[in-house]
């Protein structure tokens, strides 16, 4: 009993961790952004403040920038190893297959049936609270949003 509510404890530790995260990437997702994309504005064009605001207002959006990078290729990257067995899975069954029937013990069969539906069902990654997955295509989409939103910004101040 001792073990199964240590794993209980494991779980909904896990869990509380899953759902801070989580808020915690909408956060940046969504407030973050801008003011990244407001300091490299500050520090293009700051010309009339002091040397060293102007190194402060150089070194935060880099600082910033670098935390998000890693943070959001991190959680790319953990949907790429979570779904990496998928093909693996695949491959092994196509090999142990001949005439339409699979040469595997029928309980290799039913964990690698199990693995399968797992990884092709919803992705195993961290989630922008429950908007959508962090995938390595998101982390481009957000490096592109990033990059636009600080052109729009330019070219609204500038005219």
């Amino acid at each position: 009993m001792q073990h199964i509510h240590e794993h209980d404890y494991l779980v909904r530790m896990n869990e509380r961790n899953k759902s801070t995260m989580s808020l915690a990437l909408m956060i940046v997702y969504y407030c973050y952004t801008p003011t990244l994309d407001f300091a490299y504005f500050y520090a293009i064009y700051s010309i009339n403040s002091l040397w060293f605001l102007r190194v402060v207002a150089c070194i935060t959006p880099m600082a910033i920038t670098s935390f998000l990078f890693i943070f959001a290729y991190s959680s790319a990257c953990l949907y790429q190893a979570a779904h990496s067995p998928y093909k693996l899975l695949n491959e092994i069954l196509a090999k142990n297959t001949r005439d339409g029937e699979i040469r595997l013990h029928h309980r290799v069969k039913l964990k690698i049936s199990f693995y399968l539906e797992r990884f092709s069902g919803p992705e195993i990654t961290t989630w922008c609270w429950v908007l959508f997955p962090l995938t390595s295509y998101e982390f481009y989409q957000f490096v592109v949003a990033v990059s636009s939103n600080f052109f729009q910004i330019v070219s609204l101040i500038n005219d």
